[in-house]
Parts: structure tokens; C-alpha cells; sequence
């Protein structure tokens, strides 16, 4: 869509942001900056940026005259529009069982859509480019590569699909980079509530493998650019002060290594990638 006019992109939609809200429209955010901070905040400004899915393009009958495009119409209006009442039924059920083939597929497009459209993708192609057009452009690119997507979504429609809850006393939060992506098939992780993150894992994983909420929670915050988000002002104190270091370093140093284990101990995406690339198969072609 061609525009003249910038307006603000979600790249967390305000419906899956609202299930975390304690109140109206609003939640509590831990904001990445020094020092850390824990505010209420309201979603209408949270995970947004103006004109963030826009593009300058030069016309093809005349290259020197630049025009604005607008790509989050095409791409996320129908998709974020159908994911609303999805999630809200798998919340008010809290099981899978409640929605049908065609809602599951989309769920999974959703859930691969998240995972590329945020701030944090764009962020990591400015280790390598520092022209801030070409940095949009890619990103455009990635997101209505169809093919691209496909794939993903066909890898993932082969995934089992699980619920987990949190652990007794403690809440799922989620971050302006919700979706916690693991190319070894042990699980790709989403909190779409305080009390349900989806988990997709290869079937020759179980829910004894996953991850639990206080470790989902503690990726949530490293993966964040900037806002960490919770119905609760206390799990944010607590992720903010750290008290959850011992049980983390417990669980990353029980059983079998893996992927998420290494990010725990190490925060390395570049070291883990190297260690676990021969269980990537699947995502190979993709990396």
C-alpha cells in the first residue's frame, strides 16, 4: 500500500499483549535501561514503532521519484485479525483440543510470523549493515518471502504442539521478541497468557524435555530489545534482581546438554548455533 502518511506498527499485536494485562489495556513492563526499571505501561505503546513495516521504493517509470509502501496490510491485517479469537479460546479452554485443523494452521503461520516481524531481527542484521534502508528492505524481503515462510510453517506443521503451564506460583511473561526460536526441534516456545505458552517440538521430544516458566521467563528477558511485560509487578522485580540464578544454573547444568541449556549458561545464539548446527537439519537451508 502506498502511503504519504506514516502511522504506528505493532510488532506484538495489541490482542496478544492485552492477555498479560492486569487492568484495562494495561500491564507492567521491564524496561532494558540502566538502570533497570519496572513501570505500568499501557499496550497502545508498547512494541510499536512508526512506520515500521515502510519501505521506500522508486517508482518503476521513474526511479527518482521515491514513494512510501506500507507492507503490514498484505501481510499481517488478516493474519493478526484471525489469531485474536484463536488464542482466546485455547486460554478460556486452557487446551488444544478447542480449535480446529484450519485454526491450528494458522496458528502456526502466526506463530512464524511473530518470530520474524520483530525489532530484534532487524537488530541483527545491523551487525553486518549499517545503512538503515537497506537494514528495512531486507527485513521487508524476509517477510513476504512466501516461500521462505512456507517452508518454516510446513517444518512446524510436522512439530507437536503442546500447552505448558507455569510452575506453581509463578506466571508466564512476554517480551517484545515473544517467540523463543530453537532450530534442533527441542522446542520453540510462545507465552501467549500468564498461564499458557505454546510449545512446538520434534515428536521425539515430550513435555519432560521443555523448558519451565521461570527459564522461558529469564529467555524472555534476554531476548527483549527493550520491554519485558507481565501481569504481575513482582515476577519483573524478580527477573530484575536475579533471584532466580540458582535454579537456572541447576537446570542448565542437569541431564543431556542443550541448545537452550547453552544460551542459559553461555547467552551466546553464535556459540550455541555452532555447538548443536548437526542436530539442525530440519532448518538447515533456512539458517
Amino acid at each position: 500500500m502506498t502511503t504519504n502518511q506514516s502511522y504506528n506498527h505493532h510488532y506484538v499485536p495489541e490482542s496478544i499483549l492485552r492477555n498479560f494485562a492486569y487492568k484495562k489495556n494495561t500491564v507492567y513492563s521491564l524496561i532494558k535501561i540502566d538502570p533497570l526499571c519496572v513501570v505500568p505501561n499501557n499496550v497502545d505503546n508498547l512494541c510499536q514503532k512508526k512506520g515500521f513495516y515502510e519501505i521506500s521504493l522508486g517508482k518503476n517509470d521513474d526511479p527518482k521519484l521515491i514513494e512510501r509502501i506500507n507492507y503490514d496490510i498484505d501481510v499481517f491485517e488478516n493474519l493478526d485479525y484471525d489469531i485474536a479469537p484463536i488464542t482466546k479460546k485455547i486460554i478460556e479452554t486452557k487446551e488444544l483440543k478447542s480449535i480446529n485443523s484450519e485454526e491450528r494452521d494458522k496458528l502456526i503461520k502466526y506463530t512464524v510470523y511473530q518470530y520474524l516481524r520483530v525489532k530484534s531481527v532487524r537488530d541483527i542484521a545491523k551487525r553486518f549493515w549499517h545503512d538503515e534502508e537497506l537494514i528495512e528492505l531486507s527485513h521487508a524481503r524476509i517477510l513476504t518471502d512466501y516461500d521462505s515462510i512456507n517452508s518454516l510453517v510446513n517444518i512446524l506443521n510436522n512439530y507437536q504442539l503442546d500447552i505448558i503451564n507455569p510452575i506453581i506460583g509463578d506466571e508466564f511473561v512476554i517480551s517484545d521478541s515473544p517467540v523463543l526460536w530453537d532450530a534442533t526441534g527441542e522446542g520453540i516456545y510462545f507465552p501467549i497468557s500468564p498461564n499458557i505458552c505454546l510449545y512446538y517440538h520434534d515428536r521425539k521430544y515430550d513435555l519432560n524435555n521443555c523448558l519451565d516458566s521461570i527459564c522461558i521467563n529469564d529467555l524472555q528477558f534476554r531476548a527483549s530489545v527493550k520491554h519485558t511485560i507481565a501481569r504481575s509487578e513482582s515476577v519483573l522485580h524478580k527477573i530484575k534482581n536475579n533471584e532466580y540464578k540458582d535454579h537456572i544454573v541447576k537446570f542448565f547444568k542437569s541431564g543431556r546438554p542443550s541448545y537452550w541449556k547453552c544460551i542459559l549458561e553461555t547467552n551466546s545464539s553464535d556459540k550455541c548455533i555452532s555447538q548443536f548446527i548437526n542436530k539442525m537439519d530440519d532448518f538447515k537451508k533456512l539458517i
